[in-house]
Parts: C-alpha cells; structure tokens; sequence
C-alpha cells in the first residue's frame, strides 16, 4: 500500500529551480521533535537557523521538499485535517520570508501497517525527485535517524545526518551500520546546506 499525502505549494515558476534539490524531514531537522507528536500550532518551534538555512538554499538556487513521517494520524492521536493544517501553515510562513519549499509528502500511516512510504522504505523519496524533474545525483536528503539515512541510500541520494532531534543519538547506531558507511553527519541543516553549497554546486559557502 502507498499513499502519501501530498501537499504542493504554489510558486512562481522563477523560484522553481533545477541546480539540486534538498529533501528533508521536518521534525528534529526544521521543527523540534516531539515525542507526544507535534498536535497543535503550539507544538511548532522553529530549530536555531533552520529558516535562515531554507532561505539560504533558495538563494543558491535550490528546491526543498519536505518528507516526513507522522504517524500519529494512524495512531489515532492527531487528524489528518490538523496535520495538514499545521503543517502548511509552518511551510507557508518560511515561504513568506525566502524559503522555497515547493511540496511535501507526508506518510500518516502507524508502523504496523507496513505500508510502502513510511520511511525507511525510499518511496516517498524517489517520488519526490521524479515529481522535482531531478535526479538522485543532484540530491540529498536531510534527516535525523537511521530511518531516514536507509530511506536515503534506498534512494540513492546522498544522505546527511544532523545531529539535531534524534539524529546525536542515532548516530552511533548509523555508523556502526555498514550499509550506511557514506552518511555524512553534521551539526544542523545550515550546515548540511553549507555542505551541499561547497561540494555539490562547487563554491563557497556565503552564508555563515
């Protein structure tokens, strides 16, 4: 069974770019995790630079889609309605200051359903870059787990742990992992932006 919800925003064509594309989780990366999920607007707190890293991508000419699982829709803890409402208000206010995040494929199923697009399972990722016209050399995908680095080399994208959310706890049991030898760990999404800048599009870094 697959089926994402799928949240597209609507951009000028000009902020539609194709130097590479950067596909991300949400909470832990963007947003601070939430054990208890994240429920209610309230629940919403931006990361230390994360806004001023997804404005800085799209000032480097690249897209950002958001992948994530929420599996407290098929837990029963939260609506898909609310999900979906938080989360586009969250995309549309870093939008409004210079982000460009031009879609987002949400997973809402519980993990027992053993569904196809709940991370690790690189579904919801290849979908993405099919719907973005890229390929997987001119992407990476910023997560904070083990799922979502084994979603990535499913992928064949290039996968950037932060440490961040989950990630500095993960990242023992990442690199221990064998088929996971290529992830690259950082301390947040400005730098894994940073990163994609200097060895993806070739030059400096001009953001701090």
């Amino acid at each position: 069974m697959y089926g994402p919800i799928v949240i597209e925003m609507e951009l000028d064509r000009q902020n539609r770019t194709s130097r590479g594309l950067v596909l991300c989780d949400r909470d832990g990366v963007i947003i601070e995790d939430r054990p208890a999920f994240v429920r209610s607007r309230s629940d919403v707190v931006l990361l230390p630079g994360a806004a001023e890293a997804l404005v800085w991508a799209r000032n480097e000419g690249l897209s950002v889609m958001i992948i994530s699982n929420q599996s407290g829709i098929g837990r029963g803890i939260v609506s898909e309605r609310e999900v979906v409402a938080i989360h586009c208000e969250l995309v549309e206010s870093l939008n409004r200051i210079g982000a460009a995040i031009i879609g987002s494929l949400i997973c809402p199923h519980a993990p027992q359903v053993n569904c196809e697009c709940r991370k690790p399972s690189p579904r919801m990722l290849t979908d993405a870059i099919a719907k973005c016209g890229c390929t997987p050399e001119q992407t990476v995908f910023v997560g904070d787990s083990r799922e979502d680095m084994q979603a990535a080399v499913g992928a064949a994208v290039t996968p950037i742990l932060v440490e961040t959310g989950r990630g500095r706890k993960e990242a023992l049991s990442v690199s221990e992992d064998p088929e996971l030898s290529e992830v690259r760990v950082v301390p947040d999404i400005g730098a894994a932006v940073r990163w994609v800048c200097e060895a993806v599009l070739r030059h400096p870094a001009r953001w701090p």
